[in-house]
Formats: C-alpha cells, sequence, structure tokens
C-alpha cells in the first residue's frame, strides 16, 4: 500500500490530506449501492407490514373490548329483567291465595277447601277437582302467575346462555391480550433489527455518495454533517420541532379509521416500548393535564404556533411538568405507556388540533418530526 506523506502545514498539505482522506474512503469496504438499496427497501416492507400486523391487533382488542362491555350490560339487563318477572309471580300467587282466602270467609268458597288441610290419599281427586273450580273462579289471576313464571324461567335460560357468551367473551379478550403482548415484544424486537439494517443500508448509500463526491472532487474530506439542536438533554429539534415519541418506535396513517361505538381514529397511534420519553412537538406551554377511562393519563400543550397537541395513554408525566409551564421543543413532557382503554399496547395516541379548532391528520407533523 503506498503511504502518503505531507511535508508541513501549508495550502500543498492541506491537497495531500484531501488525497489521504480520499484514498482513505475509496479503500473502505462498503455494500454495492444496488445491493445497499435492495436491503433498504426489503426492511422497509418490512417495517411496514409489522405495523399494520400491529394496527390490526389494536383495532382488535378494541372491539373485543366493547363487544365484552355489550354481553356484561346484556347479561345485567337480563339479571334484572328475571328478578322483576320472579317479583311479579310471587305477587300474583299471593294475590290469588288472598282473594280465594277472602271468598272463604266470606262464605263464597265451599267448606270442601278443608281438603287442602287433610293428606289422605283417597281425597286427592277431590282436592284436584276443587283446585279447578277455584282456577276458574280466579282464572285472571293464575294466569297472571302462569306468565310471570314462564317469562322468568325463559329470562334465567337467558340469563344462563349470555353468562356463558360473557364467560367466552372474557377468555378470548384474555388470549387476544397474551397474543397482543407477544406480537408486540416479537415486533419491537424485530424493530430493532430492521432499524439496523435501514441504518447499515442509508450508511453503504452515504458512503457510496462520498466515494463518488471523492471521485469528482479529491480534495474535500467529507461532506459537512447535518446540525441539530437539543433542548434540555431532550429529544433533537429540527426546524422548530422535536419528535413527539424517542427510540425505537413506529407508526403509520391510521387517521379515519373506524373505531367502536361507530367513533374514527383521529389521531396517529406511536408505538413504543412502555416507559420511553415523550416530548414536547414545539415550544409551548402546558395546558392541561387529566385522565380518562377512554383515553387514560393525557396531556394537552398549547403551542407557540397556536396549535393544540393532546397525548393520551401515558404512563406518567415527567418531573417538572405541570400545568401553566412554557416548555421548549423536545422537552421530556411524559412516558409511554397503555392506560385508558390501550391496556397491553403501550402506545402514544398523539392528536393536532390546527389554531385549536378541529381535528387534522396528524401523520403529516408526526412524519415531518420523525422521519
Amino acid at each position: 500500500m503506498r503511504v502518503l506523506r505531507c511535508a508541513r502545514p501549508t495550502g500543498p498539505f492541506l491537497v495531500c490530506l484531501g488525497w489521504a482522506v480520499a484514498a482513505f474512503v475509496l479503500a473502505s469496504p462498503v455494500l454495492p449501492a444496488q445491493a445497499s438499496e435492495t436491503s433498504l427497501q426489503a426492511a422497509q416492507q418490512e417495517r411496514a407490514a409489522l405495523q399494520q400486523r400491529l394496527d390490526e391487533i389494536l383495532a382488535r382488542l378494541d372491539r373485543l373490548q366493547t363487544e365484552t362491555a355489550q354481553v356484561e350490560e346484556r347479561v345485567a339487563d337480563l339479571q334484572s329483567a328475571a328478578k322483576g318477572y320472579q317479583r311479579t309471580a310471587r305477587k300474583a300467587d299471593q294475590l290469588m291465595i288472598a282473594r280465594v282466602r277472602d271468598a272463604y270467609m266470606r262464605g263464597q268458597v265451599p267448606a270442601a277447601l278443608t281438603l287442602f288441610s287433610t293428606g289422605e290419599p283417597t281425597r286427592a281427586a277431590e282436592r284436584t277437582r276443587l283446585l279447578a273450580l277455584i282456577a276458574l273462579r280466579h282464572r285472571s289471576d293464575a294466569e297472571q302467575a302462569t306468565s310471570a313464571q314462564t317469562r322468568a324461567a325463559a329470562t334465567a335460560e337467558q340469563v344462563s346462555t349470555a353468562v356463558t357468551e360473557l364467560d367466552a367473551r372474557r377468555a378470548e379478550l384474555a388470549q387476544a391480550r397474551a397474543d397482543a403482548q407477544d406480537a408486540l415484544e416479537a415486533a419491537q424486537a424485530r424493530e430493532e433489527q430492521i432499524r439496523r439494517t435501514i441504518a447499515a443500508a442509508e450508511a453503504a448509500r452515504e458512503r457510496a455518495a462520498r466515494q463518488r463526491a471523492a471521485r469528482q472532487q479529491v480534495a474535500a474530506a467529507s461532506a459537512a454533517p447535518t446540525s441539530s439542536a437539543t433542548s434540555g438533554g431532550g429529544a433533537p429539534v429540527r426546524g422548530g420541532i422535536a419528535c413527539p415519541m424517542g427510540t425505537p418506535r413506529s407508526y403509520s396513517d391510521t387517521y379515519g379509521d373506524p373505531r367502536s361505538g361507530g367513533r374514527s381514529h383521529r389521531g396517529t397511534d406511536i408505538i413504543a416500548p412502555h416507559g420511553t420519553p415523550i416530548y414536547a412537538y414545539e415550544d409551548g406551554t402546558i395546558q392541561r393535564m387529566n385522565s380518562s377511562s377512554l383515553g387514560g393519563i393525557s396531556l394537552y400543550l398549547r403551542g407557540s404556533s397556536g396549535n393544540l397537541y393532546f397525548y393520551t395513554h401515558l404512563s406518567g408525566y415527567a418531573g417538572g411538568a405541570s400545568v401553566g409551564r412554557h416548555v421548549t421543543a423536545g422537552t421530556h413532557i411524559a412516558f409511554n405507556g397503555d392506560t385508558g382503554n390501550a391496556a397491553g399496547i403501550p402506545h402514544l395516541h398523539f392528536e393536532v388540533m390546527p389554531g385549536g379548532g378541529y381535528n387534522v391528520n396528524p401523520y403529516p407533523y408526526v412524519y415531518r418530526a420523525c422521519g
């Protein structure tokens, strides 16, 4: 190998150094441009497939949770109805007995009612005929009691069927959550491998570009790196904005997709491990911090642009985060979680409302900041 020696730190020395750097770059082993491009495309396609599968899992869990809640509500309604029919049947029986007793006291029922006080087998036929006579006289009471008893029995059977269905739904939901957790862990592990593959392919492509530049202008040592500012040890900030989620992460455009209860998806779901840092998208003020059964722990950020950003399913807030606090883009404000209806799938549901008005698709905002 030929060694380049540079004599003194003058103009010719810098030219000599340029030649040395160019020689090192040209000698470095790199993937062929075509191979790195193919690897990059394959990794990106696999990442998209993984994201689609995670989106489908989220939609399935949402559907199962809604269906389970509906069956629970139906079971409660049927149990309440069964109790009502049982009360009606008892009241009808008591009313018929009271009316027969009153008729007897008034002398309107034959003294043969004394048959009910004896247990002699020879008098069973007489008791049966007497009951038939009483039933004819108080037919409406008997029919009401029979009808209520029939409805109570039918409703009890419906309750039993609904409870069986509810047990099956709960078992399916539990299994779906377990499957989702397994799929999420596998996807996150694979995502890290894909990220490295993409990084290697992009690095190979950049090296190939530098080689072409070196051939054209051997005096150029390397291209100047792109600078990016960071805010308070938080996320990188470019163009005044920061990705709202740390790494590793994945996301796709699911804005407008159907959700349970006739809802449509109003945000972008950014999937990442539980506890991943969450950051302020732009400079602004924390306007609200609350919690709900649907979204779980949430935070609203009013950006200096006037836009309102909604973060939800958080596991908690970062130290120092409080309502009214002014933060800069990239400031750590919360942690990723699965609160609300996101149980088992840690992710950030991120919404954008320009000027604080109606929701718009946040995917372009996320893509601009997160790439």
